[in-house]
C-alpha cells in the first residue's frame, strides 16, 4: 500500500492529463489526506451503466479476489479481471483514474493501463467473443502507460469491433484511449475532452523555511537543467516545454486514431483542452453519436446475428 502511494507521489511531478478535480483528489490520496471517492470514481463503486457491475462480489480468502458469477449468465474474461462478456460482447470498465501499473489501487476504483492491455488480449484470444465494449467513466490519469494502452485498443480493432460507450466522463487520458477505439458512444449527459497535459509542482520551501527545515541539494555541474526550479522564469520554461511536448505526442495520437488532422484536434473547434458534454462532443467530432449503454449493445449484438447469417447463408 504505501508503495503504491509512494508511487503516486513521485509521478506527481511527472506530466499527467487528467482532470484538475481528479489530480487534486489523486494528490490528496498519495498525501494519505480525507478524499471523496466522487471525484476519483464517480460511478466506480457498485455501479456501472448497463449492470455490468451489479452483484459482483469478492471472494473471502488470501491472494486476489475472486469475482462471483454474476446472476445474469455474464462470464468473466479472466480470473481476476473485472470485464465480463454479455451476449458474445466482453465488457471491459475503464473506470476511475487511470495509474500505469496494476495494484490495490484498482479495488478503491482505479482502473490500470496494464489491467486494460490484459483484458484485451484475453478478448481477441476467446472463442465466444466477437465484439469489445469499453465502459468508459474516468477523468483521466498517468500519461506514463497511456500511449501503450491506447496502442492496444487499437490493435484490437484488427481483430474485433471496439466501441467505446462513455457512461460519464472520457476526459484527458481517458480520451486518449478511447480515441483508439473504432466508434464512440456517449451518454447525453457525458463529458468529454478535456485534451492536453499538466505537471503539478508543489513548492515547501516556504513552510520548511518556517519550520526551521533547510534542504541543500547539489546537483552535477555537468547537468545544471537536472532540477528546473520553478520559482524561476527559466525553471518554469523548462516544465512548461515538458508539458507541451506530452500533450504534442497525446494530440498527434488523438488524431490519427479519429482520422482528423492535428490543426482540427489542436484548434478551437476540439476545445483546446475544454470538456463538451454529450451531443456537442459529436458535434466537435470527439464522439460519433449519443445513445445509452443499452442501445449500443443491442446494435452490436444485432449487427453480430445479421452477420453469422449472411455467414449462413453463404455456406
Amino acid at each position: 500500500m504505501a508503495r503504491d502511494l509512494a508511487h503516486i507521489a513521485t509521478a506527481l511531478s511527472r506530466p499527467w492529463a487528467i482532470t484538475s478535480e481528479g489530480l487534486d483528489e489523486l494528490v490528496a490520496l498519495a498525501r494519505r489526506e480525507t478524499v471523496e471517492i466522487s471525484a476519483l470514481a464517480p460511478r466506480a463503486q457498485g455501479h456501472v451503466t448497463g449492470g455490468v457491475s451489479a452483484g459482483m462480489s469478492d471472494d473471502e480468502g488470501d491472494g486476489p479476489p475472486k469475482r462471483a458469477a454474476l446472476s445474469g449468465g455474464d462470464e468473466y474474461l479472466r480470473e481476476y479481471g473485472r470485464a465480463v462478456i454479455r451476449n458474445g460482447v466482453a465488457v471491459i470498465p475503464v473506470i476511475g483514474p487511470l495509474i500505469a501499473y496494476a495494484s490495490w489501487l484498482e479495488s478503491c476504483g482505479m482502473t490500470s493501463y496494464q489491467s486494460l492491455k490484459a483484458d484485451l488480449a484475453a478478448a481477441v484470444s476467446h472463442a465466444s467473443v466477437a465484439a469489445v465494449i469499453l465502459e468508459v467513466d474516468s477523468p483521466g490519469g498517468q500519461v506514463a502507460g497511456c500511449s501503450e494502452a491506447a496502442a492496444a485498443v487499437k490493435a484490437a480493432t484488427e481483430f474485433l469491433p471496439v466501441v467505446s460507450m462513455v457512461v460519464g466522463d472520457a476526459c484527458s487520458a481517458a480520451l486518449w484511449v478511447v480515441s483508439a477505439s473504432d466508434h464512440i458512444a456517449v451518454t447525453p449527459t457525458s463529458a468529454i475532452g478535456s485534451l492536453g497535459c499538466c505537471c503539478s509542482i508543489v513548492d515547501r520551501r516556504a513552510a520548511d523555511e518556517k519550520a526551521g527545515i533547510k534542504t541543500w541539494e547539489i546537483i552535477s555541474s555537468q547537468t545544471p537543467n537536472k532540477r528546473p526550479d520553478v520559482a524561476t522564469d527559466s525553471g518554469r520554461a523548462a516544465i512548461q516545454r515538458i508539458a507541451d511536448d506530452t500533450a504534442a505526442v497525446f494530440l498527434a495520437q488523438v488524431a490519427q486514431y479519429r482520422g482528423l488532422s492535428l490543426e482540427v484536434v489542436s484548434s478551437e473547434q476540439f476545445g483546446q483542452g475544454a470538456v463538451f458534454i454529450g451531443a456537442k462532443a459529436v458535434d466537435a467530432g470527439l464522439a460519433d453519436e449519443v445513445a445509452t449503454f443499452d442501445e449500443v449493445m443491442a446494435e452490436i449484438v444485432t449487427d453480430m446475428e445479421q452477420a453469422n447469417e449472411g455467414l449462413l447463408h453463404v455456406a
